[in-house]
């Protein structure tokens, strides 16, 4: 493809219309009147002499419109006239060491094109202009208020202008050399734009923070400490920002379905990873629903009690998270799944509900909420046998009182006609509700003892905020949330670890208590010495009665309480905490000895899984020395999660009988080949050789690579490639209970910034 330029038209266009202007030239006269040889006066008398150091490098020419600096530098890479260039990228970096080296800054400029005899077009002709040229906008006169930055533009005609030639390549038809502004000292070159850089290992550390919810300010500071101080880090805390920013414009429009993308691919390669969601008006986000094989795992062990509440202020689209929690066999927070919705209506949470019952086919026995209505609907709806109870936090911070059932009636109608509530719509309801929070109608239900508010709901919706905020995309709410996930299953192997490996001191000499110790965690175990310990100091039996079927009734009374004889005259007023005292003080415990069943009337077991104080008493008055297997929780026992793992791939038979051999193979190869050069310290230098050429060869390939896109490099560092269209579309305009009025006045400060 030849191109013939006329050099008339070229000389024309070549001309960059810039004007001198002698305002923003700065005279170097300023530098003269610092003194050369200044005399200061120290504390102990002597005196120095202060030498002020002169900043300006380059070659000065005086000229009627101010001073002028051409640079001085290595002749070999001046440019020069008719300089060849294979493309303009290899132009660019050519001026730009130039300019290094000189003590400026290029910048890529205009450009025109044409067609070639194809009619194909192309660059005919670019120029590579000083980063100072032009000059700053001035501000209107009517235009609000903003920052006042200050700006390196003076005007600067300083340039080359690369045309395409005849040989298919680009050559150097003009150079301006004379710069109108001081260069870059040697000392300062660091700060220059070019001169900053943040290569792929620091933008890959970079990703790793912010997954960790650290942001780019610390991220840098953390740089600078790793890697001995800012100038080695090479790179500024605007450049760390900027990284940020072009991360986030990256995701941008395409987050929701990059975030579907992604738990796609989780459930198509990892083992036993469920995920739904569902959209709404023509592919807007609505609803999400996760869990993975661990938290499947955790669920099978741990799910009898499931709490689950809204966590607000997760994400930048003000949708709502509902992490599912239980409690593990260390008595710490566990997550099965989690869910985020757009809105919180009843159909909403009735898809997100199906979804957890057809990722865990077993239902829990108990489900723990809050007093929405939503999902006080969507729970009797989708959950047919578990027991729906509402947390009973927000109810007693009204109503504190802890009465037994027989007792209810009486003393709810009391406090109705003494405070004259009787039309209290509030009161009514909870009456009504009674069934749904007061603890005694829950004793008859397995381990409904273990949760009673929503705390531990409210536990997981803290761990997960400290590492989320209301800006986070989809994509980095996942990240987070995974972040959180890791650090939750590794604090679940420590206790295990502990509980295997360590043992804890005994509380008493009973064998019984030797005996759960080679069951039972930590956690549990203490509650364990306590229920013992109780038993042993204040508990009495005061009388033994025997059964027809030849078990035993052992009528026991704890020293420690006071008497459930509720007394009329005292006044609640005077002594509001009454009825916080009144604790089942005498209590029924029922012993067969062939068969070691054993029941207590106050139902911890039932409740709580573990033994009350009054059948530890028992027990031990029958010599019974280890707990009977029947009364050996699961749940509570040392490692009951078989196999907690990371989600391993999917191979279909075939690819994993393709598969091994080649694995084989490399493990015989490489144990040879270790063999061989340990025997033979001069092959295993031979070997390290080879290795460097290789190392050289595979670099050099990579080198001759054409340079990755900004995507490109986007998507091969974060592993989310940029869909080609989006069917998923972002939630707009979303408005729940967590996201505030946003009415609050702004300062024209805050508003500035």
């Amino acid at each position: 493809m030849a191109i013939i330029l006329n050099s008339n038209s070229i000389q024309q266009n070549s001309e960059i219309n810039h004007q001198n202007n002698a305002s923003t030239s700065t005279d170097s006269s300023i530098f003269d009147s610092y003194p050369d040889n200044t005399e200061l006066t120290i504390s102990d008398g002597e005196t120095v002499k202060y030498i002020p150091r002169k900043y300006t490098v380059g070659k000065e020419i005086k000229t009627e419109f101010g001073s002028k600096w051409i640079p001085e530098c290595a002749n070999e890479i001046k440019p020069s006239l008719g300089m060849e260039f294979g493309c303009i990228d290899e132009a660019f970096n050519f001026y730009s060491q130039y300019a290094l080296s000189s003590g400026f800054e290029p910048r890529r400029f205009s450009h025109r094109t044409a067609k070639d005899d194809f009619g194909v077009q192309f660059v005919k002709y670019k120029w590579i202009v000083c980063s100072r040229e032009g000059s700053k906008r001035k501000r209107r006169s009517d235009s609000k208020q903003s920052r006042n930055r200050p700006t390196q533009r003076t005007s600067c005609e300083a340039c080359i202008l690369i045309v395409f030639n005849a040989e298919g390549r680009y050559s150097i038809y003009h150079f301006e050399e004379m710069h109108n502004h001081f260069l870059v000292h040697p000392d300062f070159r660091k700060h220059l734009k070019s001169c900053r850089s943040l290569d792929y290992s620091k933008q890959v550390f970079l990703h790793h923070l912010t997954e960790a919810s650290i942001g780019p300010s610390v991220g840098y500071r953390i740089l600078t400490k790793i890697h001995g101080g800012h100038e080695a880090v090479g790179a500024s805390k605007t450049d760390c920002k900027n990284w940020k920013r072009k991360y986030n414009s990256y995701i941008g429009e395409a987050d929701s379905q990059m975030m579907v993308n992604m738990l796609k691919q989780k459930k198509e390669f990892l083992e036993d990873f469920s995920f739904e969601y569902f959209t709404v008006n023509d592919g807007e986000l609505a609803g999400l629903f996760w869990a993975d094989e661990v938290s499947k795992l955790n669920y099978y062990a741990f799910g009898d009690v499931v709490s689950f509440d809204e966590t607000y202020r997760t994400n930048k689209y003000d949708m709502v998270f509902i992490p599912f929690a239980g409690i593990d066999n260390h008595k710490k927070c566990v997550t099965f799944g989690a869910g985020m919705l757009a809105k919180e209506d009843i159909s909403s949470y009735k898809w997100l509900l199906n979804e957890f019952k057809n990722a865990f086919p077993r239902e829990p026995k108990v489900v723990l909420t809050d007093q929405d209505p939503s999902m006080k609907v969507a729970v009797s709806d989708v959950f047919k046998t578990a027991r729906h109870r509402l947390c009973m936090w927000h109810i007693m911070e009204k109503v504190p009182v802890k009465i037994n059932k027989e007792e209810f009636d009486k003393q709810w109608l009391h406090v109705l006609t003494k405070y004259d509530a009787d039309e209290n719509k509030w009161l009514n309801d909870m009456y009504k509700l009674r069934y749904n929070w007061i603890p005694t109608y829950f004793q008859d239900w397995e381990m409904s003892g273990l949760m009673r508010t929503s705390s531990r709901s409210e536990s997981e919706s803290h761990m997960f905020q400290q590492l989320m905020n209301s800006s986070s995309t989809l994509i980095e709410f996942y990240t987070h949330f995974d972040t959180a996930m890791q650090s939750q299953r590794w604090v679940q192997s420590e206790n295990d670890q502990k509980s295997m490996y360590t043992t804890l001191d005994l509380a008493t000499e009973y064998a019984l208590e030797r005996h759960a110790h080679t069951l039972f965690t930590h956690d549990v175990i203490l509650d364990i010495q306590k229920e013992m310990c109780e038993a042993f100091k204040h508990c009495l039996c005061f009388n033994v009665s025997e059964l027809t079927d030849g078990s035993k009734t052992f009528s026991i009374t704890d020293t420690s309480v006071k008497s459930c004889d509720i007394d009329d005259s005292i006044d609640r007023d005077a002594n509001p905490n009454y009825f916080d005292e009144l604790v089942h003080r005498h209590s029924q415990v029922t012993f067969n000895f062939e068969d070691k069943v054993v029941t207590c009337s106050c139902k911890k077991f039932e409740r709580c899984g573990i033994f009350c104080k009054h059948i530890y008493y028992v027990l031990r008055l029958c010599g019974v020395e280890e707990i009977p297997d029947e009364y050996i929780t699961k749940r509570w026992m040392k490692c009951v999660v078989p196999g907690r793992r990371v989600g391993k791939l999917n191979l279909l038979p075939n690819q994993k009988n393709e598969l091994k051999p080649i694995l084989l193979d490399i493990f015989r190869n490489v144990d040879a080949c270790v063999n061989r050069y340990l025997a033979d310290p001069a092959k295993l230098v031979q070997f390290r050789d080879t290795l460097e050429e290789l190392k050289k060869k595979a670099g050099d390939d990579m080198g001759s690579k054409p340079p990755m896109g900004s995507k490109e490099f986007m998507a091969a560092m974060t592993g989310l490639p940029q869909p080609s269209s989006n069917e998923v579309t972002n939630p707009q305009n979303i408005r729940n209970k967590g996201c505030g009025t946003k009415r609050r006045l702004k300062s024209d400060r805050e508003e500035a910034i």
